[in-house]
């Protein structure tokens, strides 16, 4: 788990405080996990990442994350992140609801 945690945190010289906010075609602030394309916070929230499924309730569809869609052999870095994120998750959240 800690190694998720500091995948996600990246670098701590390039952390800042707020979301991280792309100018001029880079990325700067924030965490590393923030700093991607594929980091789109849900609606009305500034830090808030979908990992996996999103639920329409006006199509009753469940599918993955818009920026989770990729093709087969295209997986980057973040998309590894996020998988590992997904994976200490479902090891630790039944744990978590026993407390």
């Amino acid at each position: 788990m800690k190694s998720v945690q500091d995948k996600i945190i990246g670098p701590l010289d390039e952390v800042g405080s707020d979301a991280a906010m792309k100018q001029h075609g880079h990325f700067s602030g924030g965490v590393w996990f923030e700093r991607d394309v594929r980091a789109v916070p849900l609606a009305n929230t500034k830090r808030a990442y979908p990992l996996s499924l999103s639920y329409q309730f006006q199509k009753s569809l469940v599918a993955p994350v818009a920026s989770n869609k990729v093709h087969a052999g295209e997986e980057d870095e973040h998309m590894q992140v996020r998988r590992e994120v997904l994976e200490v998750s479902v090891v630790f959240l039944p744990i978590s609801l026993c407390f």
